[in-house]
């Protein structure tokens, strides 16, 4: 049953659904922080339960996707290659395109039972987020700094941690370091034509370095690749934005997975592996101008399946959970303090409101993609950088990301 569109623009529903998310989030983290206590007697022991605790949080936003505004998730893939996701460590590479990308990651691990276990890289700033980045923290989700040399051997050493998980997981690469926008695509383009690069059509230049490390470091850790690029209706849905998400606006998300094997990407050098990572875009941008023509991968490939992946009922058991927990006192108590007329209790309240605003605010600004990068702009290089003329590993949220390769695996410039 559909939630009615008078409650989904309610302010107040808004504002009890969104205080429920923080305080949660900050019960959740004090639990993860508790756990470590099993760290001296059995590690395994300490990541399942994080995973399990983190997930109680973090499925709010499935809840919020799924039933709030009801999102149509198409999965195109050959037979038996989404039946794997899940029971495997994976490597998730995406397209990125919009505010909303890393979000059809989160719904297709939930569906595949394995977001509390997921992974990404994160740039070393959003550790101290509040709740997404402590918990990211907790999860020992690797933090890169932007210097290649100082971070190559901390990524190593983490994808091989990721390979070696007690629970099965995908880790998300956004090879092309930072969100879509015109003005990124014109200076990438720019970029490409000074490096020789034929220029790309729908995307931004990948930068390899990060691929490459990924390919090295889970190489007989992790079985696959899931190459995804996603598209979204928007003549059926709303636009993937955040905002249209938190007032229960239906999108259509489409995403195209191929399934590969990683001892099959070639990574004797990283020539090779960076030639394979443009190539990979250069299809990427096939598929996608197929998409906008269709709107709808079906038909790009007879091989390929497009099913709609249904919603699980957790993420709804553990929404009610925490708003009858939480959210159902929350707003006894703000009624309470409404009728009561107190000067110093309404003061209060209008405290606690302007906080919760705020700390949204935070979070939101970090799936924004105008509060992305002044992509291609000069950035002076750091010591470590000059001296081996490479810059930093792309991240799904390092947004200060330039397209620094070219197909023969140069150096990567330092730009921002």
């Amino acid at each position: 049953m559909s939630i009615p569109g008078f409650i989904k623009t309610s302010p107040v529903v808004q504002l009890i659904i969104c205080m429920t998310f923080l305080i949660s989030g900050l019960i959740v983290c004090l639990l993860q922080t508790f756990t470590f206590v099993l760290w001296p007697i059995n590690k395994d022991w300490c990541r399942i339960i994080n995973c399990k605790l983190v997930y109680l949080h973090w499925a709010q936003v499935i809840w919020m996707c799924d039933y709030w505004a009801e999102v149509e998730l198409h999965i195109h893939a050959k037979p038996g290659d989404w039946e794997r996701i899940g029971k495997e460590h994976g490597l998730l590479t995406m397209n990125h395109k919009h505010d909303l990308d890393w979000i059809i990651a989160w719904l297709a691990a939930d569906r595949a039972r394995i977001l509390g276990s997921s992974k990404c890289l994160m740039k070393n700033e959003l550790r101290y987020v509040p709740l997404i980045g402590w918990s990211f923290l907790l999860l020992e989700m690797v933090f890169v700094k932007r210097d290649f040399a100082k971070d190559k051997p901390n990524l190593i050493k983490g994808f091989q941690k990721y390979g070696s998980y007690p629970l099965n997981s995908v880790t998300l690469l956004f090879c092309e370091g930072t969100r879509y926008t015109k003005a990124k695509h014109d200076k990438s383009n720019e970029f490409a034509k000074k490096q020789g690069i034929e220029p790309f059509k729908h995307h931004l230049v990948p930068r390899t370095k990060g691929f490459t490390m990924c390919i090295e470091g889970f190489k007989g850790y992790v079985p696959a690749m899931y190459d995804c690029c996603i598209g979204y209706d928007t003549d059926r849905g709303a636009m993937p934005v955040t905002s249209n998400l938190l007032q229960g606006k239906k999108m259509i998300f489409h995403c195209y997975t191929k399934r590969v094997l990683i001892e099959d990407i070639p990574n004797d050098t990283d020539e090779e592996c960076a030639e394979y990572c443009m190539n990979m875009y250069r299809e990427k941008d096939k598929e996608y101008d197929y998409f906008l023509q269709h709107n709808t991968f079906a038909g790009y490939n007879d091989k390929v399946v497009d099913r709609i992946i249904p919603r699980r009922k957790m993420p709804l058991v553990i929404e009610t959970f925490w708003l009858l927990l939480l959210g159902v006192p929350s707003l006894y108590y703000m009624v309470q303090i409404l009728l009561s007329g107190s000067t110093w209790a309404l003061v209060s309240l209008g405290a606690v409101i302007l906080t919760i605003y705020i700390v949204v605010r935070v979070l939101l600004r970090f799936t924004m993609t105008t509060k992305g990068s002044t992509y291609g702009s000069k950035k002076k290089p750091s010591a470590s950088n000059r001296e081996t003329n490479q810059n930093s590993i792309p991240s799904p949220t390092t947004e200060n990301n330039v397209p620094s390769s070219t197909t023969t695996g140069a150096a990567d410039k330092k730009e921002d």
